[in-house]
């Protein structure tokens, strides 16, 4: 059988569906995570550390997720609203927990709350 044994072979393919498993369970977790944000009115995002758009709850009408891609929070909040969105951001760091800010869209005007 060459180089490799059967019991070597046989724990590499245990590992492998080990692995297997657990991207299903995540998988699983993530479209569960994914429609009960989905359910909720609010608008929520994961934003990165440069407040980049890493993921949304759901899109305004009209976007797609695409529109978003490469983003950040700031270009779809009112030029006026960053100061008090930069601040609760650095707030939610520097303090671990979640903050909120209440603001108006840009594009849209719709009036729209961010978790951090």
């Amino acid at each position: 059988m060459g180089t490799r044994g059967v019991a070597e072979l046989e724990l590499e393919l245990a590992e492998a569906r080990a692995r297997i498993d657990a991207l299903e369970i995540e998988a699983r977790l993530a479209e569960t995570f994914s429609q009960i944000l989905g359910g909720t009115p609010a608008y929520i995002s994961h934003l990165d550390l440069d407040a980049k758009i890493l993921y949304l709850s759901k899109l305004q009408p009209g976007f797609t997720p695409d529109s978003y891609k490469g983003k950040t929070v700031y270009d779809f909040t009112d030029p006026k609203d960053h100061g008090p969105l930069r601040a609760c951001l650095e707030t939610a760091l520097r303090t671990k927990d979640a903050a909120l800010h209440t603001s108006v869209g840009a594009n849209r005007g719709v009036e729209h709350a961010q978790f951090w």
